[in-house]
């Protein structure tokens, strides 16, 4: 940008009426680089308000000259540019902002130049436009074509600042722009995003490899930087593993939901969700034991030493049965101080075995020998007609257990 051209252009504002419009003015010539103003019997002119709406104008401010006649200030210029936005009877030379620009960076490179905005009512009288070499005409909207002093000046000053390379330096690139991405960097950013479209069932209704044409399409018309590329695939890894953690924790609930949190056996819910299934296979021919189990003096435990020795002895129980258990069984706490052995491909003779090695751990548990725990066990075997539904089944080895109860107490 020519500092030197900028320095040959003066504004020149022909009786200006109001203050605020010269300052206006000067913020105008302060964007631009333009530091020549010269005001030819302003109706007022207070440098303390000036700069008080042109922040930062001193230097401006007191190098402003005022002149009483137009002639006067523009004496020194070897090309002068007017101003107007009226219909005018005399035929000048008229042109745009564009070519005004042009030509006023043109001239300042031989001699001084000056541009001229008149009065805020009625603009330059046609005395004042008799000396300008060309006169610059605005286009606006015809229902609004009036523009005021610091407007027009601004159009004038942006052309001329234009012109002289003043809008050739780089635009803002950001504290945090890269480099372009290579073609691998960008395959894995393609890849990335795929892998999460798929995740969200986005191409149910569409044919993939449509849709990532069209993507590819559209961010190789966005140019982006590695940066932004980058951002790009994270969403798509993000998507994925958004969706991966869901599952997890999706996994984690239904586990607390199917898992007693005293003992940490399964719960009566994931029981009755497991028996269901065993039940079925059963009528196809496989076999299916049920063990009911309940505690004995659990109740006498808890009145004399209180819920929390009760519930160790609950944890020692669900201890011991966990233990005992194998893949083809489940042991799971029913409620309260009762608990249910499920022993798939298995017969009564298993499901005595099974008892008499739960029993021995139990014999074998300090806490439980301590407090008195023993237990009382009901076995039921499926049977289709006496013992086929999951209520019959249960039903059967409770009644089964409560028995054997009574008969241990004669």
């Amino acid at each position: 940008m020519s500092h030197d051209l900028l320095s040959r252009i003066a504004i020149v504002l022909d009786h200006p009426k109001n203050v605020v419009n010269i300052a206006g003015v000067t913020r105008v010539m302060q964007n631009f680089g333009l530091k020549t103003l010269r005001l030819v019997n302003p109706k007022e002119f207070d440098a303390y308000r000036i700069e008080g709406i042109a922040h930062r104008s001193t230097d401006l401010i007191n190098a402003t000259t005022l002149h009483t006649t137009l002639q006067d200030a523009v004496g020194d210029a070897s090309f002068i540019l007017g101003t107007t936005g009226r219909a005018r009877t005399a035929g000048r030379n008229y042109i745009r902002p564009r070519e005004a620009g042009a030509l006023l960076a043109e001239r300042a490179a031989t001699g001084k130049v000056t541009i001229i905005l008149g009065r805020e009512d009625r603009g330059l009288t046609n005395e004042a436009l008799d000396l300008c070499h060309a006169v610059m005409v605005i286009p606006t909207d015809p229902e609004h074509p009036s523009l005021n002093l610091a407007q027009a000046c601004l159009v004038a000053a942006y052309e001329v600042f234009l012109a002289v390379g003043g809008g050739e330096h780089s635009l803002p690139q950001g504290r945090r722009a890269s480099r372009p991405p290579t073609q691998a960097e960008l395959e894995e950013t393609y890849a990335a995003i795929e892998t999460g479209l798929h995740r969200i069932e986005f191409f149910k209704a569409r044919e993939p490899s449509a849709v990532m044409r069209t993507i590819r399409t559209i961010v190789s018309r966005a140019t982006p930087d590695l940066r932004e590329a980058r951002l790009l695939g994270a969403i798509g890894y993000e998507i994925d593993h958004y969706i991966n953690r869901n599952k997890l924790r999706h996994a984690d609930l239904q586990a607390l939901t199917l898992t007693d949190p005293l003992t940490g056996l399964p719960n009566r819910r994931h029981l009755e969700l497991y028996l269901e299934r065993e039940i079925e296979a059963a009528r196809r021919g496989r076999k299916l034991v049920l063990i009911m189990i309940d505690l004995d003096n659990f109740k006498a435990c808890n009145d004399t030493f209180g819920h929390v020795v009760a519930d160790k002895a609950l944890t020692a129980v669900g201890q011991v049965l966990g233990a005992e258990n194998r893949a083809m069984n489940m042991v799971a706490r029913y409620g309260g101080d009762e608990f249910v052995a499920v022993l798939s491909e298995s017969d009564i003779i298993g499901a005595e075995l099974y008892v008499k090695r739960v029993m021995e751990r139990m014999t074998s548990n300090t806490d439980l020998i301590e407090y008195g725990i023993t237990m009382s066990v009901g076995i039921a075997e499926f049977d289709e007609k006496s013992a086929g539904s999951m209520r019959d089944l249960l039903q059967a080895a409770d009644m089964n257990m409560y028995a054997n109860k009574q008969a241990s107490r004669t």
